[in-house]
């Protein structure tokens, strides 16, 4: 309207700088419509380019553009990533959000999560000085049904950084039982130093019931299983692979072991917990390289038995675990003499050891397992290939693939979200959450947004990233 312009030039008089903060250059695009493109009728078809980083795409439909744009400023554009979503609507293999909260309108970003019930918890880092990039741990929990914030735990803040750009303290992986919630992660304390985390919460009111630190230690990972907490990471010094377990009650420390004192140079992976068993994967990271799986008894810690890989001419790195029944499956990258990487899976009787199959089927290109999750009678990998994903279905008493799916991406963060149940296997990426069909692998749907950790309760799944967290239909 008249009056609308007229207040617009007012605006941009007072304040030259307005338009430019309102429109700032680095979410600049340009879009040209093919010739044979028909808004009018729906048909729009054409190229985009990201003017800043020159990062160009064709696109068939909305969709396609709405998620290049998501995915050209993955890791700052809110509102953009709010315009893919509106954009993306039109098409009905994107799924829209039946809510989509920040956690009390801090600045948190998040990258777990998990469901039980009808509650949703969620973990990332919170920012609590903008001026000085130093961030605090988070853990909250969410009405599945609404959204609704039930409650907010707070971590430890950050003391010092290592020489990166922020000074880090963050909670990610979750683990549930005996109606607690518990959380790993790392801080970055003064020395410069880190150190890992494990912190409990009583599910129903988010109460801090007991926290742990591990000294000199990398990013911890945590399982849970009958009354037991275990958290495992790597030490710096003395170098080694930390087992811990404590009664999830209490915290109090049941047994501790340090793993992978025959390795040169040790690295962990995954930790995974089942009844009569808690497993630790890692690898051997010098030169000849090697997996490493250790399972130990939960109650005394006791070594049930152990196993390193070291095939010739090839080194073998462990990234990831699961367990269903009586198999655990151990996933990562085997790479040959001319650096080339194949992804890696492994099957054993978790009980006694025994080898049951291994895959390193050699593809183009680089690929490692960076997900693993068991899904009935199935095993399903996340698999990164470069700034690529593929989700891969096999079948779990041989390993034989079923079928396999790419989801183009562009670069951006790395992710582990992976979640399976029943027909559904849902992964989260920095540019979107898809949905497949267990048994045939058709994509299902798709949202766009940022999400580095889903979970699956019910007929939902849940999504947490940059943005907060958010709900979609499952079917």
């Amino acid at each position: 309207s008249e009056m609308s312009s007229h207040n617009d030039v007012k605006a941009r008089t007072a304040d030259p700088l307005a338009v430019a903060r309102q429109y700032p250059f680095e979410r600049s695009f340009v879009v040209q419509l093919r010739s044979d493109a028909d808004p009018a009728a729906g048909a729009v078809c054409g190229r985009a380019e990201h003017v800043v980083s020159s990062r160009a795409v064709l696109f068939d439909s909305l969709a396609d553009l709405a998620r290049f744009f998501a995915e050209a400023i993955a890791a700052g554009s809110r509102a953009l990533l709010v315009l893919g979503l509106l954009l993306a609507s039109a098409a009905s293999a994107q799924r829209a959000p039946t809510w989509n909260v920040p956690i009390e309108q801090r600045d948190v970003e998040l990258e777990s999560a998990t469901a039980k019930g009808a509650v949703v918890y969620v973990a990332g880092r919170e920012q609590v000085d903008p001026a000085q990039a130093i961030y605090r741990g988070v853990v909250a929990a969410l009405d599945a049904v609404s959204g609704a914030v039930l409650w907010v735990g707070e971590g430890e803040t950050a003391t010092d950084n290592t020489g990166g750009a922020t000074s880090d303290s963050t909670l990610g992986p979750l683990a549930l039982g005996d109606g607690v919630v518990v959380a790993g992660g790392v801080r970055e304390v003064t020395g410069p130093a880190l150190e890992g985390v494990v912190r409990a919460y009583d599910q129903a009111t988010g109460t801090l019931l007991w926290a742990k630190r591990i000294a000199n230690a990398e990013e911890t990972q945590v399982a849970v299983s009958e009354g037991i907490a275990f958290a495992a990471t790597l030490r710096s010094s003395p170098r080694g692979i930390v087992l811990e377990a404590y009664d999830i009650a209490t915290g109090e420390l049941l047994w501790d072991e340090t793993l992978g004192g025959a390795l040169a140079l040790p690295r962990f992976g995954a930790i995974v917990a089942a009844p009569g068993a808690v497993a630790v994967v890692g690898s051997d990271a010098d030169e000849t390289g090697g997996t490493f799986v250790s399972v130990h008894d939960p109650l005394t810690g006791a070594l049930l038995w152990d196993d390193v890989r070291d095939e010739e001419g090839e080194r073998e790195f462990g990234f990831a675990a699961a367990v269903s029944g009586s198999r655990l499956f151990v996933g990562g990258v085997q790479v040959d003499a001319e650096s080339d990487g194949d992804e890696l899976l492994l099957a054993y009787d978790v009980a006694l050891g025994t080898p049951l199959w291994a895959r390193a089927e050699p593809r183009d290109g680089s690929q490692q397992v960076v997900a693993l999750v068991a899904n009935g009678a199935g095993l399903v990998s996340l698999v990164r290939e470069g700034d690529d994903y593929t989700v891969r279905a096999r079948r779990a008493r041989t390993g034989a693939p079923r079928w396999d799916e790419t989801i183009d991406v562009a670069q951006g963060f790395g992710s582990r979200a992976l979640a399976a149940k029943g027909r559904r296997i849902v992964v989260g990426v920095h540019s979107g959450v898809f949905a497949f069909d267990a048994r045939t692998g058709r994509r299902v749907w798709n949202a766009v947004r940022d999400a580095f950790g889903v979970a699956i309760r019910g007929k939902q799944a849940f999504a947490a990233g940059f943005d907060g967290a958010a709900a979609y239909p499952l079917r």
